[in-house]
């Protein structure tokens, strides 16, 4: 962990990420690629996905076709029942409900 602070190389950082990305994937099998959540915006909006820092990456409608594997979370993400959908890559789709606790398989 100490080499998080590792300074503003560029190319250092990449390297970093990569293998945190690997040591992930061995462990759990998929790695985190974002959320998808229910949209409060309203018509014509049903629900949008996120980025890992829950920054809001786009907004969809009902008839738009999501990307995969986040389109596997897209029931789940319109029940208000969960916070948000966590979504990995190997397909593997997490409901968080909305006091954090995640439900597992």
């Amino acid at each position: 962990m100490a080499s998080l602070d590792s300074g503003i190389d560029e190319a250092r950082a990449r390297r970093l990420i990569d293998g945190i990305r690997q040591e992930y994937a061995s462990v759990h099998g998929g790695v985190p690629l974002g959320f998808l959540a229910h949209c409060s915006l309203g018509p014509p909006y049903v629900d949008h996905r996120l980025t890992l820092d829950h920054t809001v990456v786009r907004h969809f409608a009902p008839a738009d076709t999501l990307p995969e594997p986040f389109a596997a979370a897209r029931m789940l993400a319109r029940s208000e029942r969960y916070a948000y959908i966590e979504v990995f890559s190997d397909g593997l789709t997490l409901p968080v409900l909305m006091d954090g606790t995640v439900v597992r398989p």
